[in-house]
Formats: structure tokens, C-alpha cells, sequence
């Protein structure tokens, strides 16, 4: 019995050594927004012996690989909720743009690492799939809106408009550029798209 704890503790520690690894080559990563992270560089983050590093990750290759699936699994988790069935367009419109700005705010900092780094597969899988989501959640909104004849604009400008104003460089602009809140901005955008889906600009249209 004492020998299996024992191996149950080695491999605990194990694991959370490969962990720190981990999390040191991606705040590597977010701190210098590029990917050519050093072993040595690493190591020092995660307070540990560079030849640790490589039991861990034979190369650095290995190490990039898999610290991007890490860090791109954070970005993956960003979410926008469908509508709810109680929800009209409007109402759907501007739960789902805040939610997506709030998310926006709180990987700010990550998102704008992630966007200086090329040829990530992994990378390119989570940002393929950022784009869906909204994507595919703005068409359901916008959908509704159209049931209810309530689309102030044909529904392919307002898909346009929709999906350009909530993606990362529509953040940046308000934030970087216009010096607003997250929060402020996601309120512009919430109030410029719910008008678009409740009708009061149809008679402009």
C-alpha cells in the first residue's frame, strides 16, 4: 500500500510540474506575444531546471505544440448563449452582444497575443471557431428577428454589420482607439444592433 501512494504521489507530482510548464510557456507567450519562446526562458518561469523541461517536452517543438492547444483552449471557451425561447430578437440582440464583449475584456490580453502569432494549427482552430460561433448565433438572432418582422435592414447587411462589430478588432477600435470601457463598448454595440433587430430604423431603410 505505502508503494502505490508512493506512485500515485510521484505521478501527482509529475503532473503538476507538467502543468507549470505549461503555464509558464504561455504566460511566455502572452507577455511577448510570440512563439519563439527558449527552453531556458521557460524554465525560469516555472522555477524549474531546464533539463525538467526537456523529461517533459523532448523539444521545443513539442512544447510550442502543445502550449498552444493550452492557450487556445482558454480562447475556445468564449461562448454566445442562443436565443432563449422567452427572449425576443431585440432583448436576445442585447444579451448576447454584452456577453460577447464582457468575454472579449477578460482575454483581451490573450486574444491580442494569440493575433501576433502565426501558423498555429491550433490557433487557427480556435479562431475558425470564435468566428462561427458568432456567426452562427447572430444568423439565429437575426432570424428572429425576421419571423417577427422586426429586421430594420435586408438581413445579409445586418449579418454583415453584426459580425464586424463584434469581432476583436471592432474591441480594439472602441478600447485602444476611443478610449472606452469594455463595458461601454459593448453597450454601443448592443444599442446600434438591437436597433437594427427591433425595427426602429426600418423607416430609414
Amino acid at each position: 500500500m505505502p508503494r502505490r501512494y508512493s506512485m500515485e504521489r510521484r505521478a501527482s507530482m509529475t503532473a503538476l510540474t507538467r502543468a507549470r510548464i505549461l503555464s509558464a510557456a504561455g504566460e511566455w507567450i502572452v507577455r511577448n506575444r510570440s512563439s519563439d519562446l527558449q527552453v531556458t526562458d521557460v524554465a525560469a518561469l516555472a522555477d524549474v531546471a531546464p533539463r525538467t523541461v526537456y523529461n517533459h517536452f523532448p523539444t521545443v517543438d513539442d512544447l510550442l505544440s502543445e502550449t498552444m492547444e493550452q492557450v487556445t483552449s482558454e480562447f475556445l471557451t468564449i461562448r454566445l448563449q442562443d436565443p432563449l425561447p422567452s427572449e425576443s430578437a431585440a432583448e436576445a440582440m442585447d444579451r448576447v452582444v454584452r456577453e460577447w464583449y464582457a468575454n472579449l475584456s477578460a482575454n483581451s490580453e490573450l486574444l491580442r497575443a494569440l493575433l501576433q502569432i502565426h501558423g498555429s494549427p491550433a490557433f487557427d482552430a480556435a479562431l475558425d471557431h470564435a468566428r462561427t460561433v458568432r456567426r452562427t448565433t447572430m444568423t439565429a438572432v437575426l432570424r428572429r428577428a425576421e419571423a417577427e418582422g422586426s429586421l430594420a435592414q435586408p438581413f445579409a447587411d445586418a449579418l454583415s454589420l453584426g459580425y464586424a462589430l463584434t469581432g476583436f478588432a471592432a474591441w480594439a477600435a472602441f478600447v485602444d482607439e476611443q478610449g472606452m470601457t469594455g463595458e461601454a463598448a459593448g453597450e454601443l454595440v448592443a444599442r446600434t444592433m438591437t436597433a437594427v433587430v427591433s425595427g426602429a430604423t426600418a423607416s430609414a431603410s
